[in-house]
């Protein structure tokens, strides 16, 4: 009875050619140099922010919360990695919107006087409606251009002038047309993100040149010490989640029109509230983006919308103003939020590359 294979013979035998098969899909699917350089550049510019803005002014029991989500969130990021794909070429259509997006919001805020926030809600709506179904716009390139509109929310007056803003604009348009197809696919608010690296060149550009008015970054916001951020960043997370899924609505448009409503509102009743009661509902709607693969269920989404709002709240230091900041600290909250589910799931990193890796190449259009 030597010869006649044993019980688990078949399983074992479907076991290799499981694995044989994720080996082939990641070859398929593994990041190039080009996408691991630009994965690097995200990292190294989101762990500068985690440093300044949180670690370097947390104590106690806040510093092991910070400790936490930055363990999380390197996790979060090594897993988004090495599902990323092979990186492409910039198309022209996104650099263009990202022009638009930063040139539009900029007039808004500069020349008509309109709250930064509410400019947030009237450009990124008038992209969002442009990216309805057989509008003339793809996901892609309305992302390029919500990103860009956050990119051009550079400092007015004699801090950075309008050449700036063009620079930032086509620069936030290159990173999120080759970034958002290809690296750390499925992860929310790398719109931010790409705003922040974005935002962070063009300011060393400036201050380097000398064309900058010191201090770079002269507006304080007092920081966003208000625990009500929480479940109002939780809140954006859902609502925008909820109109992307249950009415497939556009991830821009789902994220900006509310935006504009609530901020709309603030502004009239509320408008000392409005810099950060605000900023935790603009910032918890970028968290939607995250795709199923990442974050499954509302739970999750709702999860990642608190440790956001968590992190806001302590959130301080030269960086207060910075473009991007509010993006970019939900894209740290998605990738430790991802990271958790990812453990408490016990699952292997094969079954997250096939998971992951063609799945996510589906846009939240």
């Amino acid at each position: 009875m030597s010869g006649v294979p044993g019980p688990t013979a078949h399983l074992e035998a479907s076991e290799t050619a499981t694995v044989r098969d994720l080996r082939e899909g990641y070859r398929q699917y593994r990041p190039s140099l080009a996408t691991l350089i630009l994965g690097c550049a995200l990292a190294v510019a989101l762990g500068f922010l985690y440093v300044d803005g949180f670690w370097m002014r947390a104590h106690g029991v806040d510093l092991a919360f910070v400790a936490l989500i930055g363990a999380l969130g390197l996790l979060g990021f090594v897993l988004s990695l090495i599902t990323s794909r092979p990186s492409r070429l910039p198309r022209a259509i996104d650099v263009t919107l990202g022009l638009f997006g930063a040139v539009f919001a900029q007039f808004l805020t500069r020349e008509m006087r309109i709250p930064v926030l509410v400019a947030v809600g009237v450009t990124g709506s008038i992209i969002g409606v442009l990216s309805l179904r057989d509008g003339p716009l793809d996901f892609m390139a309305s992302a390029s251009g919500y990103a860009g509109m956050f990119t051009g929310l550079l400092q007015p007056g004699p801090v950075l002038d309008w050449g700036w803003v063009l620079i930032a604009g086509l620069l936030a348009g290159v990173l999120m047309s080759v970034v958002g197809p290809t690296v750390l696919p499925g992860v929310g608010a790398r719109i931010g993100a790409v705003a922040f690296l974005a935002g962070s060149i063009v300011y060393l550009l400036a201050q380097w040149t000398g064309t900058d008015s010191p201090p770079l970054l002269p507006v304080e916001s007092r920081g966003l010490a208000s625990w009500a951020i929480l479940p109002i960043g939780m809140a954006g997370a859902l609502v925008t989640w909820v109109l992307i899924h249950r009415t497939s609505m556009p991830f821009v448009l789902a994220s900006a029109l509310p935006s504009l409503c609530v901020c709309g509102i603030m502004a009239i009743a509320l408008p000392s509230g409005l810099s950060v009661l605000g900023s935790a509902w603009v910032g918890g709607t970028l968290i939607a983006s995250a795709a199923p693969e990442r974050l499954p269920t509302a739970f999750w989404i709702g999860t990642a919308g608190i440790v956001y709002g968590a992190l806001m709240v302590h959130f301080g230091g030269p960086l207060t103003g910075h473009v991007g900041v509010l993006g970019a600290t939900a894209t740290i909250a998605c990738m430790a939020t991802a990271a958790a589910e990812w453990l408490m799931h016990g699952r292997r990193l094969g079954s997250l590359v096939a998971r992951i890796a063609p799945a996510s190449a589906t846009p939240l259009r």
